[in-house]
């Protein structure tokens, strides 16, 4: 009787055991030795569970590279297009990307979210070379951000491909500059990084594709 409930108890537990794999932003696989590997660059450490299985990912914070000249090209004819801006040669574009709502802005201080955002806008139209681009994935968070502000869905879901593959909480944003070299903030950003971003370009894209 006590080997039978023994083994009851040990096959119940191996079918309830969750599997766990590591993977990196682009959804592919890393081993557990990579995941845990300590880095010089900040990163993002993300758990996603189920049932079945324990996803744990490691994301790059800050993603810096270049735009192949097509994609880049057919990128910035699609927002000016999308946001019904004339389609201009501005130096750098600013795109302010929301996932969607999360548990980080839906317990953030919305006043102080759009507070923040009014000065960016603000910031942006002193800058002659700059234009801004809100883009959202799921809109039920658009409003945190406040009024009058000119959103373009990701559809298709071009800047989630090249830019967040996966949920950043809290929004993102990306710079990019004339050439389609861009520097990719993920997650939980303030707006100063990106007026700081603008006034030091050499910096903020270095290190990318030349």
């Amino acid at each position: 009787m006590r080997l039978t409930l023994l083994l009851i108890l040990t096959t119940s537990a191996g079918l309830f055991a969750q599997t766990e794999v590591y993977v990196n932003e682009w959804r592919e696989t890393i081993t557990k030795e990579e995941f845990d590997k300590e880095e010089t660059e900040s990163y993002f450490y993300l758990d996603y569970d189920s049932e079945e299985l324990i996803v744990h990912v490691k994301a790059k914070r800050v993603l810096k590279d270049r735009l192949d000249s097509r994609t880049h090209q057919l990128l910035r004819k699609s927002l000016y297009e999308r946001s019904g801006k004339e389609l201009d040669r501005k130096t750098y574009l600013v795109i302010v990307y929301s996932p969607g709502m999360d548990k980080c802005l839906r317990t953030g201080n919305r006043s102080s979210i759009r507070a923040s955002h009014r000065r960016l806008n603000a910031e942006i139209e002193n800058l002659e070379a700059t234009d801004i681009f809100y883009v959202y994935n799921k809109p039920e968070a658009n409003n945190t951000y406040g009024k009058n502000i000119n959103w373009i869905q990701d559809d298709p879901k071009t800047i989630q491909e090249l830019f967040f593959p996966i949920h950043f909480p809290c929004g993102s944003f990306v710079l990019i500059d004339k050439k389609g070299n861009y520097y990719a903030f993920r997650g939980e950003y303030a707006v100063d990084q990106i007026i700081e971003g603008l006034q030091d370009p050499e910096i903020t894209f270095s290190g990318g594709s030349d």
